[in-house]
This record gives C-alpha cells, structure tokens and sequence, in this order.
C-alpha cells in the first residue's frame, strides 16, 4: 500500500506541474496492485502485458514485491522487465524495495546503472 501510495504521489505531482494525464502511465506485475492504484487515480494503470507495444511519456513501475527472502515473484520473469522499462519515452521511474531487487542478478545492474557514484 505504501509503494502505491508513492506511485500515485508521483503522478499526482507531474499532473500538478501541467503533464497532461494521458502521457503518464503506471505499470505493476501485479493485478491487485494495479486495481489499488486505478481506483485511487485517473491515469492509464496497467499490468506490464497491458502496456505491451504502447508507450507513455512518463512511465511509474511499481515492483511490489518486498521481503527478507529476495522472492521477487513475477519479476524474475526478464521478458516483462524488458517490456516494462521500455515504455517510457522520456521518463523511467521505478519504485520498489532495492534490498528485495538486489538479490536478482539483472536488476542489481539495473540498479547500480541508476546510481551515482
């Protein structure tokens, strides 16, 4: 609940700052996550098979999955990371717990490639 609070705080914030709605999208793997979301927002939430060949300008992937376990669930399928962080024509935001992501090989380089030394 608390990631999907922060997703609709971001897209909130871009829309406060006069990006239309219809240019920002939210993706999660997951459909609970997506109906938590769409219900509390008026843009475009979707799971990552639903924003499959179409893209936003803004792009929210909230991952979900946090535990102490390293099981990232869905996620460990790289064909929809790949769909995932591909539909952003201008900005990527991904919103999940970097401890629980570490434990999987491709987006521990993910991760690092996003921060600054």
């Amino acid at each position: 609940m608390v990631e999907a609070k922060i997703c609709i705080e971001l897209a909130n914030d871009y829309i406060k700052k006069g990006i239309s709605k219809d240019d920002i999208g939210i993706i999660s793997p997951y459909a609970d996550q997506v109906k938590l979301i769409s219900e509390k927002i008026d843009v475009e939430v979707k799971s990552v098979d639903g924003f499959q060949g179409r893209e936003k300008q803004i792009i929210i992937i909230s991952c979900v999955r946090s535990n102490d376990n390293g099981e990232i669930g869905f996620l460990n399928d790289l064909r929809r990371l790949n769909v995932a962080i591909t539909r952003a024509k201008r900005k990527l935001i991904i919103v999940g717990n970097q401890n629980t992501l570490n434990y999987n090989r491709t987006y521990r380089k993910l991760i690092k490639s996003c921060l600054y030394d």
